[in-house]
């Protein structure tokens, strides 16, 4: 079983190098700056930013939705959602990459949700994750 599943990592490594210039067109480049993420596991070496992404959902099938990748060193870190850098910090976790480091956040853009927006609402694009959000909100009529 495990051997197979490596012939088919080995395979999804070659035909994604293959085709790197294609799938380039859906992962979007970020730099610390504008958007940040938490790790989700321990980082590795990857020979491409494409290959470092197909490991993360290999491995991280439901968590993996975006991956800081270095260039020079060939480093992958998974990361979860890509956001917002400056919204992002007030969480309190860890975020990745450093707001000035050389290193790049790459991250697939999620579905874009049905949103009203002659009633009220905006769709908003924070690094690739899409939300909904009411234009303005009344507090005094709570």
């Amino acid at each position: 079983m495990a051997l197979r599943v490596s012939v088919w990592y080995l395979l999804l490594l070659i035909v994604s190098e293959a085709q790197t210039e294609m799938r380039q067109a859906y992962l979007t480049r970020a730099t610390g700056q504008e958007c940040q993420t938490s790790a989700i596991g321990e980082a590795w070496t990857s020979i491409s930013n494409i290959g470092c992404y197909i490991k993360c959902t290999f491995l991280y099938r439901v968590t993996c939705e975006s991956v800081v990748y270095n260039p020079d060193t060939k480093g992958c870190t998974p990361g979860s959602v890509a956001l917002e850098s400056l919204a992002f910090g007030s969480l309190g976790q860890s975020r990745i990459p450093a707001r000035d480091s050389d290193e790049e956040i790459y991250y697939a853009k999620r579905p874009v949700p049905e949103c009203n927006t002659t009633s009220g609402y905006e769709l908003v694009d924070n690094c690739g994750s899409y939300i909904c959000r009411p234009t303005s909100f009344n507090f005094s009529k709570i």
